[in-house]
């Protein structure tokens, strides 16, 4: 597991920059002066979404270290 953190490192580092970055963008563009829920129902999906992507990608890729070491 440890060799596998290691040599993904960047592609997790990444994932979570794009995250980050993506929150970053949605917060500027949001409009303030809407409600909470129209601002929720905008963030929350571009926060989520990439973590999601980023546990498939891990997830694929260790199915993958597994099935070479066989």
């Amino acid at each position: 597991m440890k060799k596998l953190i290691k040599r993904n490192f960047y592609n997790i580092t990444f994932i979570i920059a794009n995250a980050v970055n993506s929150i970053i963008v949605v917060n500027n563009e949001a409009d303030w002066s809407t409600p909470s829920e129209y601002i929720k129902a905008r963030i929350l999906p571009i926060m989520i979404l990439p973590a999601l992507m980023g546990l498939i990608f891990m997830g694929l890729i260790f199915i993958l270290a597994e099935k070479r070491k066989e």
